[in-house]
């Protein structure tokens, strides 16, 4: 499927595009301007990515179609997440995930996957929070183990205020029942702020 030139090869954001593939895959897709050509990705190609043990979709991850398995208790394959880049969405979907356990244990590695940038710094290991699980606490339970992560993660109520109205439900309910039943442990002060309580 190797196509001719790219056609405009001297507009700018084609050679940002060509620059930005190069980027990502550096051995795979040529740098030079007079090199690269339409629809490079042939399955010569494909089968090169294969090797560097990338998987190729036939589709996109979809967030929520993860959260909608998460709460209907059929997990899929774990999102994948990027570490240190989409830690926002590794949190939200910790928060559904710990919402639908009914506190039972929670094992992040089958909620979401994380994958690391490559860098000159990177050791390529996983931090050890990611991928921590969560035991069962009856004292806690579903709600008091949502804030309890969320205060763990460095939430306060102006990052709860700040995520979307749809996945901030699971984390509301919680805050409310902690408010009205707060759970029998001692928290540190920054829960019970979120929960509003101070």
């Amino acid at each position: 499927m190797a196509g001719g030139n790219l056609q405009g090869a001297n507009r700018p954001d084609t050679y940002f595009s060509v620059h930005q593939y190069w980027r990502d895959f550096p051995t795979v897709c040529p740098q030079s301007m007079e090199k690269a050509k339409t629809r490079q990705c042939s399955s010569n190609t494909k089968g090169k990515l294969l090797t560097y043990g990338m998987k190729i979709q036939p589709e996109p991850p979809n967030l929520f179609k993860t959260l909608e398995q998460i709460l209907d208790g059929n997990l899929g394959a774990p999102f994948p997440v990027l570490n240190g880049v989409t830690d926002r969405t590794k949190h939200l979907l910790m928060v559904f995930a710990l919402y639908a356990s009914r506190g039972q244990i929670v094992d992040p590695s089958k909620v979401y996957s994380v994958k690391h940038r490559k860098s000159e710094n990177s050791s390529g290991m996983e931090d050890e929070s990611d991928t921590k699980v969560i035991e069962a606490d009856p004292k806690l339970k579903s709600a008091g183990r949502i804030i309890d992560y969320l205060v763990s993660n460095g939430y306060n109520s102006w990052n709860v205020e700040s995520v979307p109205i749809g996945f901030i439900l699971p984390i509301l309910a919680s805050e409310y029942e902690c408010r009205l039943r707060p759970p029998n442990v001692s928290w540190n002060k920054e829960a019970y702020v979120l929960i509003g309580k101070i």
